[in-house]
């Protein structure tokens, strides 16, 4: 976003604002299919009656869709898989941040 907005910034401020706005959706978009895509190959990984344990579940709250170790779990889940999970912290909730 720094990098869209120093590349047009001799542009007019209604401009800015929409590449901005255009980038974002272009992150979005990425980080949306990135966790889609590990979700799918995570999910072979899960088989019935699974036991899992999850450190930082990384669900919506850390990325714009699924998450990473969550997409996985909706992903198995989609396939009909069936497993119990155990979550042991709820980061990115209380992580710092820089």
């Amino acid at each position: 976003m720094k990098r869209t907005a120093r590349q047009n910034a001799r542009l007019s401020v209604a401009e800015i604002k929409s590449r901005l706005q255009k980038e974002a959706f272009a992150i979005y978009e990425e980080d949306r299919k990135t966790c889609r895509a590990m979700g799918r190959f995570g999910a072979q990984l899960i088989k019935n009656n699974s036991r899992i344990m999850t450190v930082c579940n990384a669900g919506a709250l850390a990325t714009v869709d699924y998450g990473t170790a969550l997409g996985v779990m909706y992903s198995a889940k989609e396939k009909g898989k069936k497993f119990k999970v155990y979550s042991c912290e709820t980061r990115p909730l209380l992580q710092e941040r820089d």
